[in-house]
């Protein structure tokens, strides 16, 4: 006899969320367990992400389960005691406990896994690759499971990757003909990306980019302008090209000594990478302080490389509002004024709807969709276009691979505003001719990464004349006088020659005058 699905598990561990029974149509139906962090100060938390799960499945079901083809619904599998990243590990047990406790009761069910927490943790794809469940990484990302070999089922579409900041590093490095640069890094922890980045770049360069050599400067907790300026002093002396990442307040901190010190000029280059929408605020020159004015006039020397996503504006303000209804009804968070919600929430609700895509498409193809590996498959090289609020595109390793922009600071706007992109449809970088790159030198072009002199002004080109250059010019100097003199000396003696002769010109030949001889006369 056919085991009816379970429609309600009582256990502590597992959450259900108001609002998420709907109407139960004979056949397939899809389970999404998701596994994440409760507490709000994270952009990929629970109650920040899951307003685009739970949009997204009122529309799929609208579709999907009215034509009795599929339904879909969400269940939460983490407590409220993972409230951060160190959480996650030590509670994967809820996982376990689930699965085991409670998929057997459903045969017509398709679970398929969805961690929220952080990075990409090896455990949580293994569990997917024993069980063979699709299993999705919409969490904070890493390269941890690009290997299809090891995690066949297993995907990831978190909307925050790595791999296109490496991309881009390497291609500036090509395009201007960088090879020595300065990384500059906050140490505090305040973010975890700057030490992410420093990782991910030393890494980079060690196995990918060994021509590029990268000069490394930390940057102590809470510096004061004094040991900020000192940096930039040693900086001066290495590189002339250089990325930073850290807080906003210290971006702009080190922007304003840089102006300070004359290093804003087209000798410079000034490069901070960043994450969209961080918890603590954008990159900006405004702190309504009293060096607003200078900070103004440092930062267009300042660009930002900066994932991008392409959104129709009015579109993506009417998702964001019903996203906002949501987190207040069924989360009880309320968004602060001056605050969105984060690429997580849009990115969950293209997840969900991308899901119910591909597994359309498997059920019309005959595909054996219960298989994590032949599900996951479909995800590979395969993109998704949920019209104006954008898509998800996932490469032939199984991750999301979102477009990433070098972005100019607008004097007059007063922001960053795209001048250059990459993105998975071209291998080139694609410049953007209405915001075209201001280098801010004589000719508009890209500075070189060395000075001409050198950092020490001891390059050949115009620094001091070694001795032996010193004793060779001698020499050849001392012989081409020597050749001078005799020259010239041969020269006044031939010409001497010639006037004497011409001195004596009225001077007659015995011969000529015919005189005779004693004996000739007589």
């Amino acid at each position: 006899m056919q085991r009816s699905c379970l429609k309600f598990f009582i256990n502590p561990l597992i959450i259900f969320t108001v609002g998420q029974v709907v109407n139960w149509v004979q056949g397939l139906e899809v389970v999404l367990l998701v596994y994440g962090i409760w507490s709000p100060g994270l952009l990929q938390s629970i109650p920040l992400s899951g307003p685009g799960f739970d949009v997204a499945l009122e529309e799929v079901n609208s579709v999907y389960s009215n034509n009795k083809t599929f339904q879909m619904r969400r269940v939460y599998i983490s407590s409220t005691e993972v409230a951060g990243c160190s959480d996650t590990g030590a509670y994967f047990d809820h996982i376990s406990d689930y699965y085991y406790r409670a998929t057997g009761n459903c045969s017509q069910c398709l679970y398929i896994l969805v961690n929220l927490g952080c990075g990409d943790p090896p455990m949580f794809a293994q569990l997917g690759r024993e069980w063979n469940m699709l299993t999705i990484s919409a969490g904070s990302t890493s390269f941890n499971v690009r290997d299809r070999a090891l995690y066949p089922t297993t995907v990831s579409t978190c909307p925050f990757q790595f791999r296109p900041y490496t991309v881009m590093f390497r291609k500036l490095c090509e395009l201007f003909n960088w090879r020595t640069l300065a990384y500059v890094y906050d140490t505090s922890r305040t973010l975890p990306f700057p030490l992410q980045l420093y990782d991910i770049l030393t890494s980079f360069v060690r196995l990918n980019a060994t021509d590029v050599r990268l000069q490394l400067f930390p940057i102590p907790v809470a510096p004061s302008d004094a040991i900020i300026a000192d940096h930039l002093r040693k900086i001066s002396q290495v590189a002339r090209i250089v990325f930073l990442s850290g807080t906003p307040v210290l971006i702009r901190q080190i922007m304003v000594e840089a102006f300070k010190q004359n290093r804003t000029s087209g000798e410079y280059v000034w490069i901070t990478v960043d994450l969209p929408e961080q918890a603590i605020g954008p990159i900006t020159y405004y702190r309504n302080d009293s060096i607003d004015e200078i900070a103004l006039q440092a930062f267009p020397s300042l660009l930002q490389l900066i994932l991008c996503y392409d959104r129709n504006a009015e579109a993506d303000r009417t998702l964001k509002d019903h996203f906002k209804q949501e987190a207040d009804v069924i989360y009880g968070y309320r968004y602060p004024e001056n605050r969105q919600p984060t690429e997580f929430t849009t990115s969950s609700y293209i997840l969900v709807k991308m899901i119910a895509n591909i597994l359309n498409r498997s059920i019309v193809q005959g595909f054996d969709y219960f298989d994590g590996q032949i599900l996951a498959q479909q995800f590979l090289n395969h993109s998704y276009d949920a019209g104006p609020i954008g898509g998800i595109y996932v490469d032939s390793y199984g991750e999301r691979q979102t477009k990433i922009c070098l972005s100019v600071f607008n004097s007059t706007q007063r922001n960053f505003q795209r001048a250059a992109f990459h993105s998975h449809t071209q291998d080139s970088l694609q410049l953007i001719p209405e915001v075209p790159l201001q280098w801010r030198t004589a000719d508009n072009q890209p500075p070189p990464d060395t000075p001409f002199c050198g950092f020490r002004g001891d390059d050949q080109r115009c620094g001091p004349i070694s001795i032996n250059t010193i004793v060779g010019a001698s020499a050849s100097a001392g012989l081409l006088l020597m050749a001078c003199v005799l020259g010239l000396s041969m020269r006044c003696l031939h010409r001497s020659d010639t006037f004497s002769h011409l001195d004596q010109w009225w001077l007659l030949n015995e011969s000529c005058l015919g005189v005779r001889t004693h004996s000739n006369m007589w």
